[in-house]
C-alpha cells in the first residue's frame, strides 16, 4: 500500500562458498558427532540449516535402500513450495539422531574457527553443494530438485522430480575428500 521499506535494514551480505582447504580445517575441528553429522548433510545436500533443524526421526526413511529426509509434511517451515522435497542422504552421514540438540549458533561457531570471513558462514555450505555439484557434472536440474530451488518453468512442477536414486547418485558423486 505504498510503503517503501528498501532503505530499511540492513543489506545482506553476499556469501561464498568454501574453498577445499577451509573445508580440510572445518571437518577436522573438535566436534560431537552430530555436530559433524548435521555439517555433513549441509554440505552434502546443500540445505539450509533451518531445514535441518526441523528434521525429526519420524521425516528420516528408507527407500531402495536410501536414507533420506522427508521435508513435505505441512509441519515443516520451508521458505517456497519446491523445498518441500524428499533429500537423500549421502554414505558419509553416520548415525543421525533428531531432533537435533544444538542450534545455528552453535554450528556458526564452528564455521567462525575457521575464518572470520563475514562472507563465509554456515550458509555457505549451501553455496558450496552447488559448486562441488557442478564440478561433479550433475545436471542444474538435479541439483535444483535437491535444494529445493525454483526451476521457474512450467514443466518443472510436472511429476515429482527426479527419483530418490537419481538424486542420491548425484550427491554421492561429489567431492567429499574433505571429510
Amino acid at each position: 500500500r505504498g510503503l517503501d521499506l528498501k532503505n530499511v535494514g540492513k543489506d545482506g551480505i553476499r556469501k561464498r562458498p568454501f574453498t577445499h582447504d577451509e573445508l580440510h580445517k572445518l571437518f577436522n575441528l573438535e566436534m560431537v558427532d552430530s555436530q559433524r553429522d548435521a555439517l555433513t548433510i549441509l554440505v552434502t545436500t546443500g540445505m539450509r540449516s533451518g531445514e535441518l533443524l526441523q528434521v525429526t526421526n519420524s521425516k528420516v526413511h528408507v527407500r531402495d535402500g536410501i536414507r533420506y529426509m522427508d521435508l513435505t509434511p505441512s509441519s515443516t517451515q520451508t521458505k517456497n513450495i519446491g523445498s518441500k522435497r524428499y533429500v537423500p542422504l549421502h554414505d558419509k552421514v553416520k548415525g543421525v539422531s533428531f531432533p537435533l540438540k544444538f542450534n545455528q549458533t552453535t554450528l556458526n561457531g564452528l564455521v567462525s574457527k575457521v575464518t572470520d570471513d563475514p562472507t563465509l558462514t554456515l550458509h555457505s555450505l549451501r553455496h558450496t553443494f552447488k559448486d562441488l555439484s557442478r564440478d561433479a557434472s550433475v545436471s542444474k536440474e538435479v541439483q535444483d530438485f535437491i535444494t529445493g530451488h525454483s526451476q521457474g518453468d512450467v514443466a518443472s512442477s510436472y511429476g515429482q522430480g527426479p527419483s530418490i536414486k537419481t538424486r542420491y547418485e548425484a550427491i554421492m558423486s561429489i567431492d567429499v575428500s574433505y571429510l
